[in-house]
């Protein structure tokens, strides 16, 4: 089946929020997931902070397996974290803590994805990553998880060209690259690029738009100023048709951190991305036609 037919949207953690990042979503539990399934999302993104909050709230774990449940809605991805490559003991312990809050919350939900981005000052060296990333494979697989390494605008491993490299240097089974046309574009790539990946390394796509030209701070264009995809000045059409060529199939993950979204009600939220990313799949099917 093609990636542009059959397309499973992924409502990602970034889009559920309601406020910046680093903050525990607004809405409630339960209306987030009611509002993904009313929108026509298949599955919503989950963090281990937003979901002690959740759990403070008074939910049970089994209380979030029903609600999930109840609007047959799956917790596809389970937000990741940036300390896997550090260095000294008392950072790596710190690390490993984190990792393990991870792994407890996908056991809880079943969710099949995490992911890892590379956040050091500079690039470490590729056996490091290679080493590091094949190890947290393994730890991962034994909570059924995949681990996309994804390149991040705001760090030192920003093309998917490295990214592959070192997954596919790691050759882990449960290990692949998670391609995200917001840091792709913001990376200066071309489409082209996408073709290096073997489709079957790609394990998620996340699609934000934003403007075509940056202007003012990275950061803050990254982490208040995306768009929903198909309103922005980003060629994801071009991006989305590329993915399709080479045969990638996985879920989309909408992850969008949006200022101008941030004081609406969720089903409206939801409604509106839903929307813009149906138009923009029609317009790349009809553009791969």
């Amino acid at each position: 089946m093609s990636l542009l037919d059959g397309v499973e949207l992924v409502a990602s953690m970034a889009t559920l929020l309601g406020q910046p990042v680093f903050h525990p979503s607004r809405y409630p539990f339960e209306d987030r997931v009611a509002a993904a399934a009313g929108a026509g999302f298949t599955g919503i993104g989950m963090s281990v902070d937003d979901f002690d909050v959740v759990r403070a709230g008074g939910l049970s774990e089994q209380d979030v397996r029903e609600i999930l449940g109840a609007h047959g809605i799956v917790a596809t991805e389970v937000e990741g974290f940036g300390e896997w490559l550090a260095v000294g003991a008392e950072q790596r312990d710190e690390a490993r803590r984190k990792e393990e809050r991870v792994y407890a919350l996908a056991d809880v939900v079943g969710a099949p994805i995490t992911n890892v981005g590379v956040f050091t000052d500079e690039l470490p060296p590729f056996a490091l990553m290679v080493e590091r990333y094949g190890a947290l494979c393994d730890r991962a697989r034994e909570h059924g998880l995949t681990v996309g390494l994804e390149p991040v605008v705001l760090g030192p491993l920003r093309t998917v060209a490295l990214a592959h490299e070192v997954a596919a240097a790691a050759a882990r089974p449960n290990g692949g690259v998670l391609v995200d046309s917001y840091h792709f574009f913001r990376a200066g790539e071309p489409v082209e690029a996408l073709r290096a990946i073997p489709p079957e390394q790609i394990v998620m796509i996340h699609l934000a738009d934003a403007a075509a030209t940056l202007e003012g701070a990275l950061w803050d264009d990254c982490l208040s100023r995306r768009e929903i995809p198909g309103h922005g000045g980003l060629p994801i059409v071009e991006f989305l048709v590329e993915l399709d060529r080479i045969g990638a199939q996985e879920p989309l993950g909408i992850e969008i951190f949006s200022a101008q979204l941030w004081p609406l009600p969720i089903d409206e939220v939801l409604r509106r991305v839903a929307e813009g990313t149906r138009d923009l799949l029609d317009a790349a099917r009809a553009a791969a036609a």
